[in-house]
């Protein structure tokens, strides 16, 4: 990957790993886990879990290479752990 290619894919993996923690608190998504009874699975419940494969789904989405996708959606999960945890203490 070139830098520029590097610095892209690390900008939209703290974009999409944001936007996980959002939408992971959303209220209609709440929800629509609750509805489903799928609230209580630790794949959508930890924002941890939620936001890395969020992240890798999207990275791949938008077309990086599948190795880097998986590294880079661990930094998107780790951004939406941490916005997550702003979101619900702060």
């Amino acid at each position: 990957m070139e830098l520029l290619d590097l610095i892209m894919t690390l900008i939209w993996s703290l974009i999409v790993g944001t936007s996980s923690a959002v939408l992971l608190n959303a209220k209609p998504v709440r929800y629509m886990l609750e509805l489903f009874n799928a609230d209580s699975f630790e794949l959508f419940n930890c924002a941890l879990c939620f936001g890395f494969w969020y992240s890798w789904i999207w990275l791949l989405v938008i077309g990086i290479p599948v190795v880097p996708a998986f590294l880079f959606a661990g930094l998107g999960a780790l951004t939406s752990e941490l916005v997550t945890r702003k979101i619900l203490f702060n």
